[in-house]
């Protein structure tokens, strides 16, 4: 089959699937083309700034701080892995496996299962990022408190430091739900409401 026939198919294609239901598809597109920039922009932002908490650390804890205890060591570690881990977790979350055969209806089911992935990571996203972001947090708090004043209770700036971490965290888990609420689940419904009507229209009546 050349690209000519694809074509073809594809215009037939998408003059059958237009009759058998309400929706536009192009606004259907254009809001997972609006959904794609807005991971993409946050997750470079995500794995840049971690990018340069984790060379800092690094940098601070075993190149220019002679006096660095292994708790603060442990803390830029922890920094690095949990750096590499978010790449790990951000890349799964963009892999789909369905194969793209060029047809209207493997199309939506790609972008079905791609929303479908971005809306279970982002449901847990304590478990992936709130949680190991706060394990460094607390080891490089610690350690540095360790490496002032020979103890681990962090003091009054160190506490507020804490507090201020919580609130933040906080803020990110609220608006990941908010997101996943105002944007991810009606472009999923609508999506699976489109593909739905495709599929009534190749089948046809019984």
């Amino acid at each position: 089959m050349n690209l000519d026939d694809l074509k073809a198919e594809w215009s037939m294609e998408m003059q059958r699937a237009e009759p058998t239901n309400d929706f536009r598809f192009e606004g259907v597109k254009r809001q997972v083309a609006e959904l794609r920039r807005g991971i993409r922009f946050g997750s470079f932002w995500m794995v840049f700034s971690l990018i340069g908490v984790s060379v800092i650390e690094v940098f601070v804890q075993f190149v220019s701080l002679d006096g660095a205890g292994w708790m603060s060591k442990l803390g830029a570690a922890a920094w690095v892995a949990f750096t590499f881990w978010l790449v790990v977790v951000l890349r799964r979350s963009v892999k789909v496996n369905r194969s793209d055969d060029w047809t209207l209806r493997s199309r939506l089911e790609i972008e079905i299962e791609r929303t479908q992935k971005h809306r279970d990571t982002w449901s847990r996203v304590v478990a992936w990022y709130l949680a190991p972001m706060m394990c460094a947090v607390v080891l490089s708090g610690l350690g540095g408190s360790h490496d002032k004043t020979g103890g681990y209770a962090p003091g009054p700036v160190g506490w507020v430091l804490f507090a201020t971490c919580v609130a933040l965290f906080a803020f990110v888990y609220w608006l990941c739900r908010r997101e996943i609420r105002k944007k991810l689940d009606p472009l999923l419904s609508r999506l699976k409401r489109l593909h739905a009507e495709l599929i009534g229209s190749e089948t046809g009546p019984l």
